[in-house]
């Protein structure tokens, strides 16, 4: 069977359809879980950009091989499909920063804490939802060309993401079944969660990328997050906009890049997910070295254990 080969116009336009409708995928299973654990209503506007656009997006993208769709796309005065995407954009950025604030009620145990974590378990849910809707559009693409090796790469993901959304769930029924949080399940949600912020910061910072496609170069001023200070700070260090964006969403500073690194963390993920959990590089690496991660290590500490010696030689005793 023979395939069509991909023009950089089609990629374009699926890169596109596709990042929006997984970030309008994850909002609409937020909204949808919010109303499920009986929160408060999120506004009007932001319920129908979702619930009345999406099967449009869905449509599109569907079609990302035909002209008439490329053209809508790549159309300038047609200000539908880019005032959606940037305004998924700004979203994923106001929820960032109010999953941050709800992280810190819960941490603290601070007024409403108990219903900070019931709209943490919303982010959880939604998080995996956008994260299944974009793998579903990366096989989709693989598919129509007959990539055999990148569909087999993002199936494996597929599993994986399919996995970690049932135990979303498996958080979703405990969360909506409780009437008394115990502190076992707070702290749960709360590791569950801690990335949320940077999760969501990077995949608007994706999205901005994805803009710079049709283009040569993906610049700092197309990242829209840097001042000229900070540019410059990570021009020094070699990095790019699209690495230092990463960087940037777990909350890592050039200064802080530097310490993390030099003893041997060297991707921002793995990073962030030390640092998020109240790590800093030094005792992050005397715990990685003893051959834990950084949730272990929190829920380690959380238990009362200081120290990564304290912590192998309870964990040798029970094996």
């Amino acid at each position: 069977m023979s395939y069509p080969t991909p023009s950089p116009e089609s990629n374009f336009t699926h890169s596109v359809l596709n990042a929006l409708r997984a970030a309008m995928n994850g909002e609409d299973t937020r909204l949808l879980t919010r109303t499920l654990l009986k929160l408060p209503a999120e506004t009007a506007v932001s319920i129908e950009n979702t619930t009345r656009h999406l099967p449009y997006i869905e449509e599109l993208l569907s079609g990302f091989q035909q002209e008439e769709t490329i053209i809508i796309c790549f159309d300038e005065t047609d200000s539908l499909i880019r005032d959606l995407y940037e305004g998924q954009i700004n979203l994923l950025q106001s929820k960032a920063r109010h999953a941050k604030r709800l992280l810190t009620v819960l941490a603290h145990r601070s007024e409403g804490f108990e219903q900070a974590a019931r709209e943490l378990a919303a982010f959880y849910v939604s998080h995996f939802r956008a994260r299944e809707s974009y793998i579903n559009g990366l096989l989709y693409y693989a598919d129509s060309f007959g990539l055999k090796e990148m569909y087999e790469h993002w199936h494996s993901h597929l599993v994986g993401t399919l996995d970690l959304i049932e135990d979303s769930k498996e958080l979703l029924v405990e969360v909506s079944d409780i009437e008394e949080f115990s502190a076992y399940l707070l702290q749960r949600i709360y590791d569950s969660c801690v990335l949320i912020p940077a999760s969501l910061q990077c995949q608007a910072h994706d999205m901005r990328h994805i803009l710079s496609l049709n283009k040569d170069h993906f610049s700092f001023d197309d990242a829209n997050l840097f001042s000229e200070e900070e540019k410059s700070e990570w021009i020094q260090l070699g990095l790019n906009a699209e690495q230092a964006g990463y960087w940037r969403a777990y909350d890592i500073s050039p200064l802080e890049f530097s310490d993390w690194i030099s003893l041997g963390f060297f991707e921002a993920r793995i990073a962030g997910a030390w640092k998020a959990r109240g790590f800093d590089p030094e005792a992050a690496h005397l715990w990685a070295i003893q051959g834990f991660d950084a949730s272990e290590a929190f829920l380690c500490r959380y238990g009362g254990i200081t120290s990564p010696e304290e912590a192998e030689r309870m964990r040798s005793e029970l094996h």
